[in-house]
């Protein structure tokens, strides 16, 4: 993912419209100008501009943004208590990464200020950065839990979690189709649906024994 989920916090309140357009603050304009003017520019040459020369940076927080990184890892992981809903692991697989721009972001307005020949990113960049990612993740929950209120997605999602349990609780022998749907009274073609679906989130693994479906929960089939 390479944008953000901001959704409304639940104490949302309409602002007033401004009569007139508000200028940027003075104080954000001059530090970007002062940005630009710092940062390597194109380079002439026979054959035109060529891109800026990179600038490399001084980073002093990897162990942090390596900890962050591993925490949402194993938010992943699918053999808690309570799974995190697959929509959600794409976000949480760049979390780590857009903390460390926020962070590199925060650090290059901090360098203008000083003679540094590169910036610094240091833990207490890092910290903002994960903050506002940090923010950023709990957007997504809420837009999930707006996108799920509604009657369908809601018992959608609960027969495919009493799917997906039964299926792991067949443990590493699965079971067919029909002993199944049999066992959480759905129809044979809901509850194909359902376990189709969960073959396309990587939660299940399906397979033909006697010409019989069977599925299998995927932690069981390492």
């Amino acid at each position: 993912m390479r944008f953000a989920l901001l959704t409304p916090e639940p104490d949302y309140t309409e602002r007033q419209p401004s009569a007139t357009f508000p200028k940027p603050p003075a104080l954000l304009v001059e530090g970007l100008r002062r940005l630009h003017e710092r940062l390597p520019p194109p380079q002439q040459t026979e054959h035109g501009l060529t891109p800026p020369l990179a600038l490399e940076m001084q980073v002093q927080c990897w162990p942090e943004c390596q900890a962050y990184s591993e925490r949402l890892r194993r938010h992943c992981a699918p053999d808690q208590d309570t799974e995190l809903d697959e929509r959600l692991k794409g976000v949480y697989g760049r979390l780590h990464i857009q903390a460390f721009k926020l962070a590199t972001l925060v650090a290059a307005l901090d360098w203008i200020e000083t003679e540094a020949a590169v910036p610094t990113l240091t833990a207490t960049h890092w910290q903002m950065g994960e903050t506002l990612a940090e923010t950023w993740r709990l957007s997504a929950h809420r837009l999930l839990t707006q996108m799920d209120r509604g009657g369908e997605a809601i018992t959608e999602r609960r027969q495919q979690d009493a799917l997906l349990n039964a299926i792991r609780r067949a443990g590493e022998d699965g079971s067919n189709l029909r002993t199944l749907y049999r066992a959480l009274h759905l129809t044979a073609q809901r509850a194909r649906q359902l376990a189709q679906d969960l073959v396309r989130a990587g939660l299940v693994m399906e397979q033909r024994l006697d010409g019989a479906e069977w599925y299998v929960a995927a932690e069981h089939t390492h």
